[in-house]
C-alpha cells in the first residue's frame, strides 16, 4: 500500500511461510444431532440453525440482520449494504425450506438475528465450549466445523462444484462464483439448498429436537411465488403457536426444551 501511494520507492522481500493443513474435521450425522439436542439457549439454536442452512462463516451469522433477509425472493444477503466485499466473500444464498418458517414467522424487534438480551453478540466462544461439552464432542469441533461439514455433505450428495462454491462464497476457475448465477433465477443454487434440506430430513430422524417445521408445500424453486404474508402462513402448521416460537425480543426459535 505504501509503494502504491509513492510513500516508499521499493518493496522489501517478505518471507512467506507454508500454509498449515486444511481443517478436515467434519461432523457425523450423530454428532450433529447431539449438538442440536444439547442446545439449551435460544441464541445458540438460532446461531446453529442459521449456520447449518447458510453454510456461512460464524462472523457473518453474528452480524446478520433482518434487513438482509428477502422473504419475497427467498434470499439471504450475507453481505450487508454498505459493506465492501473482502477476499472472504459473503454471498447471497437461497433460503432453504428448513430455514424458511423460522425466518417467516419472526417478529424481529431487534435488527440482529442472533442476540443476547436484545443485544448483538460479538463472539460465542464461551457458549460454544459449554455446548460442545454437553454434546460430548471433542475440542476440535468449532463453529467453522459446521461450514466444512455442510460443504462436504453437498459434494457427497452430488451438488455441482459451482453450486458449492457459490454457497461458500469462493472463486472457482478465475470467476467470482457468486456472480455466475442470477440471484433471482428460479434455480439459483437450488441443488445446494435441496441438499441441505435432505440433510435435515436425515438429521430429524435421529434427533430428539424438532428441527423441521411442517409446511403445506415445498416448492422446487428457491424463489417464492407469493408474498411475505403468504410465506408467513407456512409457519402456522406447527404443534406449538407462533407466539411460543418467536417472541417480541427478536428471532427466537422453538424453546430449547421443545422435543418431538
Amino acid at each position: 500500500m505504501a509503494y502504491k501511494s509513492d510513500e516508499i520507492t521499493t518493496v522489501p522481500h517478505i518471507v512467506t511461510v507454508a500454509r498449515g493443513p486444511a481443517r478436515e474435521r467434519i461432523l457425523s450425522l450423530e454428532e450433529a444431532a447431539a449438538l442440536f439436542d444439547a442446545i439449551d439457549q435460544d441464541h445458540m439454536f438460532t446461531f446453529n440453525i442459521l449456520m447449518f442452512n447458510t453454510v456461512s462463516r460464524p462472523e457473518a451469522i453474528l452480524e446478520l440482520t433482518r434487513f438482509q433477509i428477502d422473504l419475497d425472493n427467498r434470499l439471504i444477503k450475507l453481505n450487508p449494504e454498505g459493506r465492501r466485499q473482502t477476499k472472504k466473500i459473503r454471498p447471497t444464498v437461497p433460503i432453504t425450506d428448513t430455514l424458511l418458517p423460522y425466518l417467516a414467522a419472526g417478529r424481529m424487534a431487534t435488527s440482529h438475528l442472533v442476540t443476547w438480551h436484545d443485544k448483538p453478540i460479538k463472539r460465542l466462544s464461551g457458549s460454544w465450549r459449554k455446548l460442545r461439552a454437553r454434546a460430548g464432542l471433542s475440542e476440535d469441533v468449532i463453529p467453522y466445523t459446521i461450514r466444512h461439514t455442510m460443504a462436504t455433505e453437498m459434494r457427497k450428495r452430488g451438488v455441482p462444484a459451482w453450486d458449492v462454491a457459490g454457497f461458500l462464497g469462493r472463486k472457482l476457475g478465475g470467476y467470482d462464483s457468486t456472480e455466475i448465477y442470477a440471484k433471482y433465477a428460479p434455480d439459483y443454487l437450488s441443488q445446494a439448498a435441496a441438499a441441505i434440506d435432505d440433510y435435515f430430513v436425515e438429521l430429524q430422524a435421529i434427533t430428539k429436537r424438532q428441527l423441521i417445521i411442517p409446511q403445506p408445500a415445498v416448492r422446487a424453486s428457491c424463489v417464492s411465488n407469493g408474498t411475505s404474508g403468504d410465506i408467513a402462513g407456512m409457519a402456522q402448521i406447527v404443534d406449538f403457536p407462533i407466539e411460543s416460537m418467536v417472541g417480541e425480543r427478536g428471532f427466537e426459535p422453538p424453546t430449547p426444551t421443545s422435543r418431538t
